[in-house]
């Protein structure tokens, strides 16, 4: 997909059944005729979404199909976790309909775009609610929105319900319409002449928002209190994942139907021990999973008729209920609250490690329980980034603080005992979000949906007391210079208020409160939060330049970390020194000199400290598997995600054990490459991607290594 235009008819072969067929490619031409022409049924054999994974390209979704999906692009299958969108047109009318469709194709096929396929799908999905709702009020075409008493009458009825966000959302679409106006379709009326993005009164999110500095170290105290409080019994976690199959096997053998009765029967028959001993077990958090009846209520249960109080149409009131219970279970356990029990934790974990990396929530979501890097003493995190990387994304590294190997410890063990895997085999490469409702149920082992996690957020605030104080307050304004609109913010940010979190808060606070500590520099920062480029970053600090946080903050932390940069400095450079069959020519003066030499560059470890103090020659890593034997003031440091030095720079050194790392980046750039002449990005987008192409690829020539 990309920006390409077929003027002349394109067709992809396909076999269906045995039959071999012939697709359209979309082309503009070509929906220009048929819909001038009246023949719409010509374009139904369209393909609009191909299938790469299939050789007989079966599997494209054609214009004809009324649920577009980005599943088929082979662009999309990332190992599971991805939750592919769905654009269902089905509800529409046949004007709705039609006009939708040739939008959506105008969104894949010919609009300029930056966005992954899911995310077009998701516009796309977008555009089909506002149809809906033009549907609502009798209006059969998007384009009658330039009419001034329908496009009032459309934003009067979309607005009701939905907040300032959520509207602008989908006014972007429907300026993203307007971009057809530029097309020959515009002559068969497909012109949408008003800017929509004027009606929005504008974003009423916080997603950016800097939290004063006790704030944020009031949630990670509260995420290490929660885990540091988390303990189970492995044993009972194993039991009860085990009792929703076994209690599928129990209806199979007995050739009965799901039941309640039956499964009073089952728990109090064949399980009251082993749920009596649970919830009995009071250092294990499934205690709170085990429902326990007293005498009366299973007697009164048993009874032909008994009374409870029950809702009917949000009104209390006392039902009677006639029936006979055999046998009523006097320990039981809610198979819904079993599933949420671990989704919940799951969550958790994840939350907390994007609150102590800095993450973005679509890094996050992407974590296994085999992702924890250990190195050296630092811990860190390997995720998958889709920011600014191909369609498939990329894997990448992130900084964590120590705790995080406490959360990976615990959820683990849980998992492993949930979901009856190997802890150290199988167990790697599942992700932290499996859903324990989908193996409840079916037994599978599939990752949980993408999750609103806005009232998930807000309620951990509310349990946990995270209060605004008025130097709480006075510190956010300090902040947060950038606010567009404070009138907004002021409704949500005052003392005694509970702050307002969104996930993505941890990622902006960090980057201001390293700054302002002074415990990294902006390219290392950059390198961490994944950014483009420098200037992104500088914009995510903004606010840094205050006086250190007040409160209590361990001073002696800043000098800790300088001392271990400086050590580790001092460690790469020794192993440089006496190396060989070093790349780059900075590797070159370190052969030409060896430690015995009174020219070595490095002749001690205490030298090499010393130089590293004094900022002369400290060896610093570059992030890419490349090092810098002047780090410390290299000024090569704007654009991060990239080859970002000269390779023909004389402070430029690696060696062999950095060839996984080029020989991914080669893979990577290749891609994007590849992709990029495909879709005709700009020349200059292009020439970027050779070059970082071509700089991995020497590296790894010199080596030996074949591309």
């Amino acid at each position: 997909m990309g920006s390409i235009v077929h003027n002349q008819p394109c067709y992809i072969e396909a076999e269906s059944d045995g039959m071999h067929e012939q697709h359209l490619l979309p082309s503009l031409d070509i929906i220009h005729a048929s819909i001038r022409e009246g023949r719409i049924a010509d374009l139904d054999s369209m393909v609009v979404i191909p299938s790469f994974i299939d050789p007989d390209m079966s599997a494209s979704i054609l214009f004809s199909s009324d649920i577009w999906t980005a599943k088929p692009c082979m662009f999309t299958q990332r190992e599971g976790m991805e939750t592919f969108r769905k654009a269902n047109f089905s509800d529409l009318e046949n004007e709705l309909k039609i006009e939708a469709k040739v939008i959506a194709t105008f969104f894949l096929w010919f609009s300029r775009r930056r966005s992954k396929l899911n995310s077009i799908i998701r516009n796309i999905e977008q555009l089909i609610v506002i149809c809906k709702c033009l549907q609502s009020i009798g209006v059969k075409s998007i384009f009658w929105l330039n009419r001034n008493p329908i496009r009032e009458k459309f934003i009067s009825t979309f607005s009701k319900g939905k907040s300032n966000s959520t509207i602008n959302n989908y006014l972007q679409v429907l300026k993203s319409v307007c971009a057809i106006n530029l097309t020959s379709l515009s002559e068969l009326g497909y012109v949408l002449e008003y800017n929509f993005k004027e009606i929005s009164s504008g974003r009423d999110d916080n997603q950016t928002l800097c939290m004063p500095f006790m704030v944020l170290s009031k949630y990670w105290q509260s995420y290490m209190n929660h885990f540091d409080n988390l303990h189970f019994n492995y044993d009972n976690v194993r039991y009860l994942a085990s009792l929703p199959g076994r209690y599928r096997r129990y209806l199979e053998a007995n050739n009965l139907k799901p039941n309640h009765k039956y499964k009073e029967k089952f728990f109090e028959l064949y399980c009251k021990d082993e749920l009596k001993a649970i919830y009995q077990d009071e250092s294990c958090a499934t205690k709170e999973l085990i429902t326990r009846r007293e005498a009366g209520e299973i007697e009164c249960k048993k009874s032909r008729e008994y009374v409870f109080a029950t809702k009917l149409r949000g009104k209390d009131y006392l039902a009677k209920c006639s029936t006979k219970n055999d046998v009523v279970a006097e320990y039981r356990v809610d198979f819904e609250n079993l599933a949420a029990f671990y989704n919940r934790t799951a969550l958790l974990a994840v939350d907390a490690m994007q609150a102590m990396t800095g993450m973005r929530i679509s890094e996050a979501r992407s974590i296994k329980f085999g992702s924890l890097i250990k190195d050296n003493g630092c811990i860190g995190i390997s995720a998958t980034l889709h920011k600014f990387s191909g369609e498939n994304g990329s894997e990448e590294h992130w900084a964590a603080a120590p705790y995080v190997e406490t959360i990976f410890d615990k959820i683990r063990l849980l998992a492993s005992s949930f979901f009856n895997v190997d802890e150290k085999d199988n167990l790697n490469n599942m992700f932290i979000k499996t859903n324990a409702r989908a193996y409840i149920d079916q037994g599978r082992l599939v990752p949980m949906s993408s999750q609103r996690k806005a009232d998930l957020l807000i309620d951990w605030s509310n349990k946990h007391q995270i209060r605004l104080t008025k130097e709480d307050v006075d510190e956010f304004w300090s902040l947060n210079p950038n606010i567009s609109r404070p009138d907004v913010i002021r409704k949500s940010i005052f003392v005694g208020a509970v702050w307002p979190l969104k996930s993505h808060q941890f990622r902006r606070s960090i980057a201001v409160h390293v700054r302002r500590l002074s415990l990294v520099d902006m390219k290392y920062l950059s390198f961490q939060l994944k950014h483009l480029s420098r200037t992104q970053s500088e914009w995510y600090t903004s606010g840094s330049e205050l006086e250190q946080p007040r409160g209590l903050i361990p001073r002696g932390i800043a000098k800790e970390l300088e001392k271990a940069s400086l050590e580790l400095s001092a460690t790469m450079a020794m192993k440089f020194q006496g190396a060989s069959n070093l790349y780059g020519r900075g590797g070159k003066r370190l052969e030409e000199h060896q430690p015995e030499s009174p020219l070595a560059i490095y002749p001690s470890f205490e030298k090499a400290m010393q130089m590293a103090k004094k900022n002369e020659a400290r060896v610093m890593s570059l992030g890419n598997g490349m090092y810098c034997l002047n780090g410390a003031e290299c000024s090569f440091t704007a654009v991060v995600q990239a080859a970002k030095c000269n390779p023909e720079c004389e402070n430029l050194i690696a060696d062999s054990d950095s060839i996984p790392v080029w020989q991914r980046r080669y893979s990577k750039y290749k891609a994007m490459y590849e992709n990029a002449l495909v879709n005709q990005f700009s020349d200059d987008g292009a020439e970027f991607l050779r070059l970082e192409m071509e700089f991995y690829h020497d590296a790894l020539k010199q080596y030996g290594v074949e591309v």
